[in-house]
């Protein structure tokens, strides 16, 4: 059935796979941020990462939990390929130029937000 359905709508079955694992990932990691267990949340993300080296939750995740970890030179680095990969990726984005406000690099902010770095 499954067969049938994706050689008569690819598009729409990938979409929702898409959306199905996007969901999940956030879940997992979600869960692993509000018990503040970055360690564990960047393991998880590299091994989400893995599988999907383009997902902006992960990536997010990923360097937002470096920040935290004190790690933000690697945290820049991973926002903001993450940015070049996921332009429309409005996390990744606020994450990005929240960053760059703590380390008082205003300049930074508006291409961070709005165009490319």
């Amino acid at each position: 059935m499954l067969i049938l359905l994706w050689k008569k709508h690819p598009i729409f079955l990938q979409k929702n796979i898409n959306q199905f694992y996007t969901r999940v990932i956030k879940v997992a990691c979600d869960e692993l941020y509000e018990k503040q267990d970055y360690e564990s949340l960047i393991e998880k993300c590299d091994e989400i990462l893995g599988q999907f080296p383009y997902n902006p939750n992960a990536i997010c995740y990923k360097g937002v939990s470096l920040h935290k970890l004190g790690e933000t030179d690697e945290a820049l680095n991973i926002l903001e390929k993450g940015v070049e990969t996921n332009p429309d990726d409005c996390p990744l984005r606020n994450n990005l130029a929240l960053i760059y406000c703590e380390l008082e690099e205003y300049e930074k902010v508006p291409k961070a937000l709005q165009g490319k770095l």
